[in-house]
């Protein structure tokens, strides 16, 4: 069996847990979602994705390739880290973490791994992976640890970290957005970084209610009275996710928020597809 082994340092809160929401915890299987995520966006098929991480439907059951061990450390996290944030309102803070993670009991001590603790995440290979895949689960678990995040909320800039092993230079960088680009994804990465992960989040909801949902400012895209219209980024019912994932990432030591926008055809359901009301790509 080969295995390798990942230390991660949490950039924003990573809203991690298991049945008892408020209280975080770094699970296997939100790694593992995570994974899937990343395999199936970078051009992987449904078909090779159940033959490496495993599938549960009658018509193609398998057991997974990848064991997955995972661990955290408060050591060293923030303390308090929730200060400052509003549990509701339209602060710009508040309008990406406060109004959805206060409203569920999550902006508290325990609730979150705090921006500054740590992690260890172990990936096992239990069985040789078909040579054929090889190259494609290299590609997700490199892209999964170079800008990649975990938990509740990971769209809107929560639970995002940097990796030892992964660690993120100019150079590095420029050659992870070519291989997005490859891929279908489009980015745009802030030009200037940010003295803290709140201000880089208070930025991201700006970014989001001005130029992307405001009608008078920006793009216009809503998700309609309770989040029922389907759209390209996301909707409350039916469940879609966004296609546009703010990600705060540390190049060169910096704090950057990074926009990602993921493949429409690969993350989108027909729902959204048929229905949205705004169907070019957003970023430029």
């Amino acid at each position: 069996m080969i295995s390798k082994t990942f230390h991660l340092e949490f950039l924003t809160p990573c809203f991690c847990a298991g049945a008892d929401q408020t209280r975080a915890e770094l699970r296997p299987s939100a790694i593992r979602g995570q994974l899937r995520w990343w395999f199936r966006a970078m051009c992987g098929t449904k078909e090779d994705e159940a033959a490496v991480f495993g599938s549960v439907h009658e018509s193609m059951t398998s057991g997974s390739s990848v064991i997955i061990r995972a661990a955290a450390s408060s050591k060293g996290g923030e303390d308090r880290w929730w200060e400052g944030i509003q549990s509701q309102g339209m602060d710009r803070s508040a309008y990406l973490l406060g109004f959805f993670c206060g409203r569920t009991g999550r902006l508290k001590s325990g609730a979150a791994l705090a921006p500054g603790s740590t992690g260890v995440i172990s990936l096992t290979y239990s069985k040789p992976i078909d040579q054929r895949l090889k190259a494609s689960v290299d590609l997700a678990v490199d892209m999964f640890f170079s800008v990649g995040a975990i938990g509740f909320r990971t769209t809107r800039a929560a639970g995002a970290f940097a990796c030892m092993e992964c660690a993120l230079t100019s150079a590095t960088w420029s050659e992870k957005e070519n291989q997005l680009r490859k891929c279908g994804f489009r980015t745009e990465l802030s030009p200037k970084p940010f003295t803290s992960w709140k201000q880089l989040v208070g930025d991201a909801g700006y970014q989001l209610k001005h130029r992307f949902r405001s009608k008078s400012e920006g793009l216009g895209i809503s998700a309609g009275r309770n989040g029922t219209s389907p759209n390209v980024l996301g909707s409350a019912d039916p469940r879609q996710a966004s296609v546009l994932h703010f990600r705060p990432v540390k190049i060169d030591g910096q704090l950057r928020l990074l926009l990602l926008e993921a493949p429409h055809q690969r993350i989108l359901g027909e729902d959204t597809l048929n229905h949205s009301g705004y169907k070019r790509q957003i970023l430029t």
